[in-house]
């Protein structure tokens, strides 16, 4: 009886002082530090260039901050907005229709570039950051047909 009371006594101290936990310095057992969150990276600026087309055209733009518009193509090019975004794969379904090349710069130093097509199915949020983009001005044309 004397031992079924030493081994109950036992483990329950060791219940109490938390052998097995993961202790801080000297044994004792501190609060876990937490992860806090980093917040998503801001976008720095947005480059898109469309290409082909009939006429084979080429078309470029360059949104920063200080772009008229600007507000709207950065909220759509956020890390938020574009999460899982996926652009085309493989070749344009037709010679004729425009490729577009989208490449978001965040204030992290990362960058997100995308290719997709039109008449190929595209990602919503791609199709929503090109519309934004194309409401904005286009920088002056390289393409030797737009002079």
């Amino acid at each position: 009886m004397r031992r079924l009371i030493t081994a109950v006594l036992a483990a329950a101290v060791l219940t109490l002082v938390g052998c097995g936990s993961d202790p801080g310095p000297a044994g004792i057992e501190g609060p876990r530090p937490t992860q806090t969150p980093r917040p998503p990276a801001s976008v720095d600026s947005v480059a898109m260039t469309q290409s082909g087309g009939f006429a084979g055209l080429r078309r470029t733009w360059h949104v920063g901050p200080t772009d008229p518009g600007h507000a709207a193509v950065f909220a759509a090019a956020s890390q938020q907005a574009l999460v899982g975004a996926e652009g085309s794969t493989g070749k344009a379904p037709c010679c004729d229709l425009f490729q577009y090349r989208l490449t978001v710069s965040y204030s992290d130093g990362g960058s997100e570039s995308f290719r997709f097509y039109d008449g190929a199915p595209t990602d919503p949020a791609l199709t929503r950051l090109a519309h934004a983009v194309l409401r904005t001005q286009p920088q002056p044309s390289d393409s030797p047909t737009l002079q």
